[in-house]
């Protein structure tokens, strides 16, 4: 329960001046030896101790936290991602990534973009936020690929759907360490295997059509920058 110092003055201040009469009291005693009047006064002053706003210290921390993200993983193969992750109720949460790549390294190739959302029930509650255990489902749109590493794919792009699962790990009051894998069924329309190039050429060995399997789709290590002032982990 919340006390408001103003409200508590405005309803007593009035009893109180009436009750004293005034802020100075006389009064006259007569003495006993020199027949004397002695004035005896009473100041009555305002009290010093002010009444504040009382809050209660076992209340939990409202869930409104929002978060950026990136995958640190997809930072190191020269790729650059980042994603934005935000509350949905006390136990849930949205996500969504963009993910861009254009590297070219000796006989590294890696050039795709990638789309994901996913949404993530979240077994822990409470001050810290977006922190714990959790679980959720996700589905990602990948444009056309290219992973070239002496030899390797190329495709018109495929999709994929599943289900996540990981742990995130607070580091300090505005970032955590989110670690999580992700598994579901992926599906290509077009696949080109290709071998070892040749001459500087990538050699072409097999295409295949409407190729679909359940695969580990995602592995993902996030740094996450709480943004929101109401995110912090305390």
């Amino acid at each position: 329960m919340i006390f408001k110092k103003g409200n508590i003055y405005n309803n007593s201040q009035a009893s109180i001046l009436r009750s004293c009469l005034c802020a100075v009291i006389f009064l006259a005693v007569t003495s006993g030896n020199n027949g004397l009047a002695q004035t005896v006064t009473y100041e009555i002053t305002k009290p010093t101790t002010t009444v504040g706003s009382l809050v209660s210290e076992d209340s939990p921390a409202p869930f409104l936290a929002a978060a950026l993200r990136t995958n640190l993983l997809a930072d190191l193969v020269g790729g650059v991602n980042a994603g934005v992750e935000l509350p949905a109720g006390n136990r849930f949460s949205v996500a969504a990534d963009l993910a861009f790549a254009h590297t070219r390294i000796g006989n590294f190739t890696l050039q795709a973009i990638q789309g994901n959302i996913e949404g993530r029930y979240w077994f822990k509650q409470g001050r810290n936020k977006l922190t714990g255990w959790n679980v959720g489902v996700y589905a990602t749109y990948n444009t056309r690929f290219d992973i070239q590493l002496g030899g390797g794919y190329q495709g018109d792009g495929y999709f994929s759907a599943g289900l996540s699962g990981g742990y995130s790990l607070p580091l300090s009051n505005r970032l955590n360490l989110d670690l999580s894998v992700a598994a579901g069924y992926l599906y290509s329309p077009e696949i080109r295997k290709y071998g070892k190039p040749e001459n500087g050429h990538l050699i072409w060995e097999e295409t295949r059509y409407n190729v679909g399997r359940f695969a580990l789709t995602q592995v993902r290590v996030n740094l996450v920058w709480l943004i929101n002032k109401h995110s912090r982990n305390r």
